[in-house]
C-alpha cells in the first residue's frame, strides 16, 4: 500500500506539472529572431536533445527558433520519462527524466536567467515565477507521507539487525534507554539486507513498510518519506 500511495502521489504532481509547462509553452513563444537567449540555455537544449531522441520532429522543426518552447518541450518529456519511471519502478535515467525536484527547478532557471538576461523580466517575474513557486512547494512528491509504526516493533527489527552485526555484547533487547541511544548513534555498519528483518514474529510489520519505503526512495526519488515510530524508545 505503501508503494502505491506514492505512486499516486507522485502521478499527481507530475500531471500537475505538465500542465503548467503547457500553459508556459502557449505563453514564452519568445523568437531568437526577436529576443535572445543565454548560451548556457542553448547548450542545455542541445544536451537534452541528445537524451530525448525521440521528441516529434514537428515539434522541434516548429520551435527551432524559439529556444524557450523548445526547452519547455524537453522538460515535459522529462516529466513524461519520470511518471513512466515510477510507476515500472525503474532505475533514473539521467539526461532523460527527472530524479529529484531540485533538477526540474534548475531547469526552470535556466529559462528565467536567460529571460532576465534578454530583456523579458516580465515574464519572468509573472507566469514563470507563478510555476517555479508552485513546483517548489509540492515538487514530483505532492506531499509529504507519513510511515508510522509502533516504537516496539521498530525495536524488535533493530535488535535482529544488530545481534546479526555483532552488537555491543549485550543482545540489544537487553540494553537500557540510554545504551540504545549510545549503541544506535555511534554508527552501526550499513548495507544489511531488508531480508534480515523477517526472521521473527513482529518484524513482518516493519520489514514491508521499511522495504517499500526504501524501494520507493531508491526508485522514485521524486517521494518524500519519514518513518516514524508512534511511542518513544
Amino acid at each position: 500500500m505503501t508503494r502505491e500511495i506514492l505512486q499516486i502521489q507522485n502521478q499527481s504532481a507530475i500531471r500537475i506539472s505538465i500542465g503548467m509547462i503547457d500553459e508556459l509553452i502557449s505563453i514564452l513563444s519568445n523568437s531568437t529572431a526577436l529576443a535572445g537567449a543565454d548560451q548556457s540555455l542553448l547548450e542545455s537544449i542541445d544536451e537534452d536533445l541528445k537524451k530525448l531522441p525521440g521528441l516529434d520532429k514537428r515539434v522541434l522543426e516548429l520551435n527551432a527558433q524559439e529556444p524557450y518552447r523548445l526547452k519547455l518541450t524537453c522538460i515535459k518529456a522529462k516529466l513524461i520519462n519520470t511518471g513512466k519511471r515510477v510507476a515500472a519502478n525503474s532505475n533514473h535515467e539521467h539526461g532523460r527524466d527527472y530524479n529529484a525536484t531540485e533538477e526540474l527547478l534548475a531547469d526552470l532557471h535556466l529559462l528565467e536567467l536567460s529571460l532576465r538576461n534578454h530583456s523579458a523580466a516580465l515574464a519572468a517575474d509573472g507566469s514563470l515565477a507563478r510555476v517555479r513557486r508552485a513546483i517548489a512547494s509540492f515538487g514530483l512528491h505532492l506531499a509529504t507521507l507519513d510511515i508510522r509504526e509502533h516504537a516496539d516493533h521498530h525495536h524488535d527489527a533493530v535488535g535482529q539487525l544488530m545481534d546479526r552485526i555483532g552488537g555491543p555484547g549485550l543482545r540489544y533487547a537487553e540494553l537500557s534507554r540510554k545504551e540504545r541511544f549510545e549503541v544506535l548513534g555511534s554508527g552501526s555498519p550499513p548495507g544489511v539486507p531488508c531480508q534480515a528483518t523477517r526472521s521473527s514474529s513482529t518484524a513482518p510489520r516493519t520489514a514491508p513498510t521499511t522495504c517499500s519505503a526504501r524501494s520507493a526512495v531508491h526508485c522514485a526519488c521524486t517521494a518524500r518519506t519519514s518513518s516514524r515510530p508512534t511511542s518513544s524508545p
